[in-house]
């Protein structure tokens, strides 16, 4: 039974936090579809570090009232498929940083069509599923369009204040199209804005550690595939070298990079690791080593530059 002191406290299982009003109604009404043969799924994104993670084990501690665990909470799409598939009905999964490591183009457009499958395939089973993200912009649109009910989307002002703004679906669709090319959430007014509590439903500590080993796991696997793959291009590798120049040559930063070219700047320098990454990859590889010594081509036409553009030095 919700125990509430004034308008904003609740309490579940002994352990108390503040669900604000209007997010709390919406809640409500959220469960209240679900309860009738629906499902509810909710978007919450944000930059890294803007408390995504706090808002969302909130909102599964409020919606489970209060008996969410650590296995509820996933960060690998294997994990989430295994805990949609095992659930129970209006059971409660937490999809925590569901892009964490996927800067890449394909794999980025891999695991969207993963994830909408499952949402797809997952239809019905009266499940609340909140999806952690960067940015609603890099997933695709079906997402905001079709499945999710609202989205909160977490801003960071300071170490003590972080802020959410809540779209309902109409609002989300809304600002997915008239935001995405300028990836601002201020061309579409939110609902209702509030404070976010400092709340953790777990322990803390093994839920860092769990995200700690499942992302180390994740990022091991992504590598073991580009060392064994035969889609290792050039063109990326050209692509690396080109955003790397751009960068020290002209002395960006992350935000410029990301305006430049019109991606959330977290997701730039994601990129740019993963490119760097995989051209380390690609110049230790036997690949690479048979091209340098002529036995193998690849199929990228050359590119000749203007000589304003200097060369590099022959012997």
């Amino acid at each position: 039974m919700i125990q509430s002191e004034g308008s904003t406290l609740v309490t579940f299982e002994g352990r108390t936090t503040r669900v604000e009003p209007f997010l709390r109604k919406a809640l409500d009404d959220m469960e209240n579809e679900v309860h009738k043969n629906d499902d509810g799924v909710i978007i919450i994104d944000g930059r890294t570090g803007s408390g995504k993670s706090i808002m969302a084990q909130t909102i599964g501690w409020y919606l489970s009232k209060g008996k969410i665990t650590l296995k509820e909470i996933v960060f690998l799409p294997d994990d989430f498929e295994e805990r949609i598939n095992n659930s129970p009905k209006y059971g409660v999964v937490i999809y925590d940083e569901a892009y964490l490591g996927l800067a890449a183009r394909d794999a980025m457009s891999h695991y969207n069509r993963k994830l909408i499958r499952l949402l797809n395939t997952c239809r019905k089973k009266n499940l609340f599923l909140i999806l952690c993200i960067p940015s609603v912009f890099d997933i695709d649109k079906r997402l905001p369009f079709d499945r999710a009910k609202f989205m909160i989307h977490i801003e960071k002002m300071t170490p003590e204040k972080r802020y959410y703004y809540y779209y309902d679906r109409f609002r989300l669709s809304d600002l997915y199209r008239m935001g995405k090319e300028w990836r601002s959430y201020r061309v579409v007014k939110s609902n209702f804005w509030g404070s976010s509590a400092d709340f953790y439903a777990v322990d803390r500590k093994e839920y860092e550690e769990k995200n700690d080993k499942d992302v180390r796991k994740f990022l091991a696997d992504e590598d073991m595939k580009l060392r064994t793959s035969e889609s290792i291009k050039t063109k990326d590798m050209v692509l690396a070298k080109a955003l790397r120049m751009i960068k020290d040559d002209k002395g960006f930063n992350i935000d410029t990079m990301g305006h430049l070219f019109n991606v959330d700047p977290s997701t730039m320098g994601k990129y740019l690791k993963v490119l760097d990454k995989n051209q380390q990859i690609w110049l230790t590889s036997p690949e690479f080593r048979l091209a340098e010594a002529g036995k193998i081509k690849n199929n990228t036409p050359s590119i000749e530059l203007d000589d304003e553009y200097g060369t590099e030095p022959t012997e």
